[in-house]
Order: structure tokens, then sequence, then C-alpha cells
């Protein structure tokens, strides 16, 4: 692609990252409360590690994700056929041979579509969408099996996205990780910088980061139909070195990039689950406080007279405790077991606040 360098796309990648950057916060945020597997946007955690140990209460978890299984099964159902295509010219439209012909073709793109890997990758998609405000999914073809389709859902502290004139995406850089193994299987050994295999030959197991731009090509022979002259360019560079290591192109913009809703001037988009944060905020304090509670009543502190017991006082079941009298040591009335009830009533109320916002009132069943 020589209208653009290395270095210049790298830089625009840096400027995407830097907008990035101010939305990240926000989307840990939610992330930790409604997909903490998904909880890694400005933090980096260990591989397995527990992520929810926090959370008190699953109810936005359980909503975020009916909505987004109701949007997989409706919209883009593995059951029934969820697209068709057809011919613009109406006249040719008219003849049998030719809708016979579409049809056909809709059917086998259906089929190689369920054959794929698009049913786990869409539904990483719909969590993302519902859940964060943005998702994106990238579909390829398969190089182990030419002819069929890959799909890939990125995480969103993964990509950076441009938009063009009218506010649609039409250029993204993905981040990317891989092995010496990886890299050498993916672009071939001679096409990898010197600099990283000097690098990999002292730590084999070292991921090294690529970028992947996917974005419009600006300069390219028409005639010529190959994957360096298509209309959609697609460039892998190695950080490590600088250097592109592979180029390509399609036909058409091969990512699906998404936005719930969307501000005017801003970039990324917003979903439920913005809505919903204040709410599971307030649920998960309300469920920490209404547990603190019932300990209490199932355990109370003790009020106990100055030199009323003699010895240590045994909190074991069945355990004895001497006391000079009977009413020298009793239960400390401190009133959760009356702040109980009223805290359930607000945890309910918060409960229907968050399913109300995914929807999820609407898309369940009433129980009879």
């Amino acid at each position: 692609m020589a209208e653009l360098t290395v270095k210049d796309l790298m830089k625009r990648y840096e400027s995407g990252r830097a907008r990035r950057r101010l939305w990240e916060p926000h989307w840990q945020d939610i992330a930790e409360h409604l997909i903490p597997r998904k909880a890694t946007i400005s933090v980096t955690n260990a591989s397995g590690q527990e992520r929810q140990d926090q959370r008190f209460s699953s109810e936005g978890m359980h909503s975020h994700e009916l909505l987004a299984a109701n949007l997989q099964g409706t919209l883009t159902s593995r059951a029934f056929r969820w697209f068709d295509i057809r011919m613009s010219a109406e006249e040719m439209w008219k003849r049998p041979i030719v809708r016979q012909w579409f049809q056909d073709v809709s059917r086998d793109m259906w089929e190689t579509t369920n054959r794929s890997n698009f049913q786990s990758q869409s539904h990483e998609f719909y969590l993302d969408i519902t859940g964060l405000g943005t998702g994106h999914m990238l579909e390829d073809e398969s190089r182990q099996t030419p002819g069929e389709f890959v799909f890939t859902t990125y995480p969103i502290q993964n990509y950076v996205f441009e938009e063009d004139a009218e506010g649609r995406p039409y250029a993204t850089c993905i981040e990317l990780m891989f092995t010496l193994d990886q890299a050498m299987e993916r672009f071939g050994v001679d096409n990898l910088p010197g600099k990283l295999l000097a690098e990999a030959k002292r730590t084999p197991d070292k991921q090294f980061p690529f970028l992947r731009w996917i974005m419009p090509r600006r300069i390219r022979d028409a005639a010529t139909d190959n994957r360096q002259n298509r209309p959609w360019a697609s460039i892998y560079i190695s950080i490590e070195g600088e250097q592109i290591v592979e180029e390509g192109g399609y036909h058409e913009f091969p990512s699906l990039i998404a936005r719930w809703s969307k501000n005017t001037g801003e970039q990324y988009g917003r979903g439920p689950g913005n809505t919903a944060l204040p709410d599971m905020k307030t649920l998960d304090k309300a469920t920490e406080l209404g547990l603190d509670a019932w300990a209490k009543i199932i355990d109370p502190p003790l009020k106990i007279k100055d030199d009323g017991v003699v010895g240590d006082i045994d909190n074991r079941t069945g355990g004895f405790t001497v006391v000079r009298e009977m009413n020298d040591i009793q239960p400390l009335d401190n009133g959760a077991a009356r702040n109980l009830g009223s805290s359930e009533i607000k945890i309910e109320a918060l409960q229907l606040s968050i399913r109300r916002a995914f929807f999820a009132d609407q898309l369940q069943l009433p129980k009879l």
C-alpha cells in the first residue's frame, strides 16, 4: 500500500488508541458488574484468575445474557434462514431461473455460515453490543479450509476504528498477539523482521504484538483482480521491527462494527449496560449490607454485664457459658431484623429496574 508507510499506519493507530483510552475506565466499570470475564479492559488479570469475587448479585449478568441470547435466537438463529439475496433489476428478477439461482445461493451461504463458528462468535458480539454499547465481528475465509467462513469477535480493548463522512465505520485496526510459531505459520519465516526472530531465539514462548489494518485502498489497479488491488486493503504489521509482514485485500469491508446507540459527535456507542450500571452498583451494595444484617440476626452481637460471665463465652453449637445471673448475657438488639424487611423491598425494586433496562421483563414469560 504505497500511499501509507508503516510509520503512518502506526501513528494512525496510536491516535485511535488515544481516543479509545477515554472510554476504557467506563467500559471496565460496566464489565466488572456485567461481564466479569471480560473485565480486562484497563486492568490486567492472569488467565483463570477469579474476576467476580466483589460481586454480591448476579441479576445484571442474568438479564444481560437473556437479552443477548434472545437477539441471537431471533435475529441470527441457527434454526432458520434469516437472510435472503435478490437482484435490484426488477426485469431480471421476474425470471424464475434467476430467482431460483439466488435462492440456491442464499441457502448455500446460510449452510456455510452454520458450519462455521458464527454462533459462538455472534453470541460474544451480542454481549458486547448490549453491555458495552459497541461490538466488532470480523468475517474472513478459512486458510485451512478455503471456501469456509471464520468469524472473530474482538475484545473492545483490542481494536480501534474510523468513520467515514456519514458516520459509518469504514476502517479498523486490530491488535493481535502471536508467538514465533504462530507468526511463522501465518506469515512465513521469510516475511518476519530479523529483530523479531532474534528476540524469539532468546524467549521462544514470548508473544509478539502485531497490528492489522483493514481500510479503503486509495491507490490500486482496478483492472487487476488480486488481493493487492482489491478495494479494501488488509495489512499486517509487526510492531517489533516496524515491518509489513503481509498485505492482502477484500472486495467489501469485512468487519461488522455496530453501536447500540450513539451520541452525535461520539465514535463509540452506549448500550443497556450503561443504563443499568447505577442500579447494578446500588444493588451490589444493598445486597452486601443485607447479607451483613442477615449475619447479625443469625449470630447477633452480645451485651454482657461487667463481670457477669465466668470464664470465656462459648459460641459453639451446644456450647456452655457460665454466668453469675441469667440476665448477665443477652443478644444486643441492633435493629437488623426490623430493617431487613425494608431492605428486601428496595432490593426487589432494583432488580426490577435492572431487568427492565435489559428488557428481561418483556422477554421472559410471566409466571403462572
